[in-house]
């Protein structure tokens, strides 16, 4: 892409012999015709219309050097709170560059990895040729014997928009992929991938693609981004206080603020949701339009018993563990949090544990986090 700087300009008058001259002039006989003008180049006539949707691919193109403008928003709604997210893993992939680029996002379940990669998917799917976010591959995949197969029509259908394909076996899928997307630049997202072999099935090495095409993969494991065609990895940052308060508001009362009257109960629940976004929303959620005493009550209940929900998003790292791991993950939630990293290691090792091991791969998972001092 050239990169340098366009100066655009429009120059209006009430030029009835240049009004003549426009196809179509009924309706803008009242309105003055604008003369476009690129680097003082005169490029033709601007008219008053509605954007279609290629007006809007190319306002959105410019996007980066239009913002504060006004010639568009910043942004949807849903994706502020993570603003500085999202322009982080814009910045890797570095669209500009001809290349084949795959990314990871690893986090918590329930830390927003889905949320935040359907932004970036969003925001971008624009400029590819064709595209497909395939969600919760892990479960797909074991649902059934056909699950990965699946999941492989699902990418061919999305990016050559074409419903017909099936495939006989995995083998036939990854070579269906490789020979019909080849020659398209492809944004794919695979989320929620935590074995190699779903990778391999879906995107199995980037001559797959055509240049320009890129791959972000979804995880909680950090050893299924540990390929090499994966270039940069991302860990997911739980929202500031700010952007917590931001993102609940908006799910509880419809704004980017709370309400007055609601402030510090508001700051209590983002406070109980460790600024994770997947709890601030089902619990903006299921309070809103709700009054002062239920969302005491709701309150009083969270501290004894967590939403299933969250619950159950919140598992599925823990029970894919082994028994060994099980137990050193249970002895520093409830004994070690805060200890000195060597001292921990020390403590279960006591216990019969091969604990600095343990602990690897307990943060390899994102179930627990060790701060760079310890």
């Amino acid at each position: 892409m050239a990169s340098g700087l366009v100066r655009i300009a429009f120059e209006c008058d009430k030029d009835d012999e240049q009004i003549k001259k426009v196809e179509n002039s009924r309706r803008l006989l009242e309105e003055g015709v604008w003369r476009t003008f690129c680097n003082g180049k005169k490029c033709g006539f601007a008219t008053k219309r509605e954007c279609g949707e290629k007006e809007w691919r190319v306002l959105k193109a410019v996007e980066p050097i239009s913002m504060g403008a006004g010639v568009l928003p910043a942004g949807d709604e849903e994706d502020e709170g993570m603003e500085s997210q999202i322009r982080d893993i814009v910045s890797s992939l570095e669209m500009d560059v001809e290349d084949v680029r795959v990314i990871g996002i690893k986090g918590i379940g329930g830390g927003g990895k889905t949320t935040l990669a359907r932004a970036v998917f969003d925001k971008i799917c624009f400029l590819f040729e064709g595209k497909s976010f395939v969600e919760n591959i892990r479960e797909v995949s074991k649902a059934s014997l056909s699950g990965f197969r699946s999941l492989q029509v699902q990418v061919l259908s999305n990016v050559l928009n074409d419903r017909s394909f099936t495939v006989g076996n995995v083998h036939e899928g990854k070579s269906i992929i490789k020979k019909m997307l080849c020659g398209k630049k492809v944004l794919l997202v695979l989320d929620s991938v935590d074995h190699l072999d779903q990778l391999d099935a879906l995107a199995g090495g980037i001559n797959w693609f055509k240049q320009g095409g890129r791959i972000i993969i979804t995880t909680r494991d950090e050893q299924v981004l540990k390929v090499d065609r994966v270039k940069r990895n991302h860990d997911i940052n739980r929202l500031s206080q700010d952007e917590a308060t931001c993102l609940f508001s908006r799910n509880a009362f419809g704004r980017d603020i709370p309400i007055q009257t609601y402030k510090d109960l508001t700051l209590e629940v983002v406070h109980y949701a460790a600024c994770l976004s997947l709890i601030i929303k089902v619990l903006g959620s299921f309070l809103c339009g709700k009054e002062n005493p239920e969302w005491k009550d709701l309150l009083k209940g969270l501290k004894r018993i967590p939403l299933k929900e969250t619950l159950e998003k919140l598992e599925l790292s823990y029970t894919s563990l082994e028994d060994d791991y099980k137990e050193i993950f249970l002895d520093v939630a409830c004994l070690l949090k805060g200890w000195n990293k060597e001292r921990a290691i020390r403590a279960l090792d006591r216990c019969g544990f091969h604990a600095r091991n343990g602990l690897r791969v307990l943060e390899q998972k994102s179930l627990i986090t060790i701060s760079p001092d310890q």
